[in-house]
């Protein structure tokens, strides 16, 4: 294999560290194979400084990850003290924006390849170390998985600029209807005001009620601006355990104007004792608001406005996989799912329409109303909860479901 001129350059040109020594950690408890990957380096260190660091175990590893900064991990995944996807996993927990080549033997070639599925950028098999391909091969393979995990980071912040640039766009659309679920709580507590000033009596009977009414009315514009607040915030993905039952309540909320200024009568249908589902609950409120949203646009001007909004919780059968999803981890059968589903009697989607609604900027709305981003982004936000989302006609309208598995997962 001949050298590429670039493998001798390119190692010093990470962000902000131009011209500078790229660090390498090389986890690898065999001396010898440790040796050999480091003369791999030996023609590029002449041109240019590389620094090579060893850990023979994952907990070594591990502190030099805590306490020094690194820019790429060579991986062998059979150490001491850890084995396979643990290894991996551990490795990708406290520096998940590090790029991870695996290094393995020929006993453990499916798994790498199954790690490479799960967020490292390749894979090397350590039986060509020792040979005149090895040192072009993995300064090669070193330089395109830097480049590589550089170009997701930088595709991945631009999608978390899109999700919060169309969450902006929800804002102006629910601002108005929050702007009037606050006036009418305000409204009763200025009534209250003027009631007190006609005078306190001891013995007034209607004194606690007007006073109940007015705390009242404080936390119910409290609960809706911190809402408006919450949804508004701009944040990566932040999971937790949350109540999907609880969070569809906060945000039919927002949207309460909305619902009662259309004529739009809302059923809900919710599964009680439902487990809770690690999710960011902001980002998932940003994909109800924007289901209900949709099917409220449709519902206008139609003699039957009607929402139903169901959970429940079930374990998937019949299916391999997600093929539609773009996870690293499909739904697969015999996962157990926490579901929403959103139906309306909006008359359904034209089926003409139906191939191209995940599509960015593609609308049915007239112009002007909607950027044509909300599906999409809808969907990006289910594929960073690894989930699936469905969207098809029923004989009225449609149905939006969205599925997410329960207990913990690596984003």
């Amino acid at each position: 294999m001949e050298s590429d001129p670039r493998d001798h350059t390119l190692l010093s040109k990470l962000p902000g560290r131009e011209g500078q020594p790229t660090r390498i950690l090389v986890v690898e408890d065999n001396p010898g194979d440790y040796r050999l990957i480091a003369e791999c380096f030996r023609e590029s260190i002449q041109r240019m400084p590389a620094e090579i660091t060893n850990a023979a175990t994952l907990t070594d590893a591990l502190a030099i990850l805590s306490n020094r900064e690194t820019d790429i991990v060579l991986l062998d995944l059979s150490l001491p003290d850890s084995f396979g996807l643990d290894t991996f996993r551990s490795i990708n927990k406290i520096a998940p924006k590090l790029p991870i080549v695996v290094l393995s033997g020929n006993e453990n070639e499916d798994l790498a390849a199954e790690i490479v599925k799960l967020g490292a950028q390749d894979s090397l098999s350590k039986d060509f170390l020792g040979s005149p391909v090895a040192a072009p091969l993995i300064r090669r393979t070193v330089r395109h998985a830097i480049e590589r995990k550089s170009a997701h980071e930088t595709l991945k912040a631009m999608q978390m600029q899109l999700i919060q640039a169309e969450k902006l766009e929800g804002i102006g659309r629910l601002a108005a209807g929050v702007a009037h679920e606050v006036r009418n709580p305000l409204a009763r507590v200025l009534l209250g005001i003027e009631y007190l000033q006609g005078g306190i009596e001891a013995d007034d009977p209607n004194l606690p009620i007007v006073l109940e009414r007015m705390a009242s009315a404080v936390d119910r514009a409290d609960t809706i601006l911190r809402g408006m607040l919450d949804f508004a915030s701009d944040r990566g993905l932040t999971l937790e355990n949350t109540d999907v039952n609880a969070l569809l309540t906060s945000s039919l909320l927002l949207l309460e104007h909305e619902l009662k200024s259309k004529g739009i009568n809302v059923a809900r249908e919710f599964e009680e004792g439902l487990p809770t589902v690690s999710m960011d609950s902001r980002k998932m409120e940003q994909v109800i608001i924007n289901l209900v949203m949709n099917s409220i646009h449709a519902m206008e001007g139609r003699d039957k406005r009607e929402l139903t909004i169901k959970t429940s919780s079930e374990v998937i059968e019949g299916i391999e996989s997600n093929q539609g999803a773009r996870t690293r981890e499909h739904l697969r059968s015999g996962d157990r799912v926490v579901s929403i589903s959103i139906k309306d009697t909006g008359g359904g989607i034209p089926k003409e329409s139906l191939a191209n609604i995940w599509d960015p900027f593609f609308t049915t709305k007239p112009t002007g109303i909607g950027t044509g981003l909300g599906l999409s982004v809808t969907r990006k936000i289910m594929d960073l909860h690894q989930g699936q989302i469905t969207l098809v006609n029923t004989e009225d309208g449609a149905i939006a479901t969205i599925s997410i598995k329960t207990g913990k997962f690596e984003p």
